[in-house]
């Protein structure tokens, strides 16, 4: 019989901002619609074959807003947490190695540390009411770790 892993539970799930989820749907509607315009006219001579090279920003973008939409901003496990800012990044912090978080002035969720090293985490596109969220969880997390 197989062993079966265990499920992780995510104790908190932050959500991104509205604005950020429709500014990413009205960027890939726009590219959608400059792809119609050049490449699906009326008439085959009048389409330009460079047009033909918008396909491939409109797919990434395409997929990008899909999974923009479909997942969240960061989760937060009994161990670690995830950023996941964009499709081509995906960060994981474990919380054993942390000392400290903070809200830098610039808006970016500063980390510290044990041997007091110091990154920075963008938070674009989280809502604004889960950052003061984030921050806690995070602190009472690395709170009970470090006990």
């Amino acid at each position: 019989m197989k062993k079966q892993k265990e499920l992780e539970v995510v104790i908190t799930n932050i959500e991104r901002h509205l604005l950020f989820i429709m500014g990413n749907v009205i960027l890939t509607g726009a590219l959608f619609w400059l792809v119609k315009i050049n490449v699906l006219k009326a008439d085959v001579t009048e389409v330009n074959p460079f047009s033909f090279f918008l396909f491939v920003p409109l797919l990434f973008f395409g997929f990008q807003t899909l999974w923009i939409f479909l997942t969240p901003f960061a989760l937060l496990y009994k161990d670690r947490i995830e950023f996941k800012n964009h499709l081509l990044s995906n960060k994981v912090f474990y919380l054993v190695d942390l000392k400290d978080v903070s809200i830098a002035k610039n808006g970016s969720l500063k980390i510290i540390y044990h041997d007091g090293d110091i990154e920075t985490v963008s938070l674009l596109g989280i809502k604004t009411s889960h950052r003061n969220l984030l921050l806690n969880e995070i602190k009472n997390q690395i709170k009970l770790i470090n006990i």
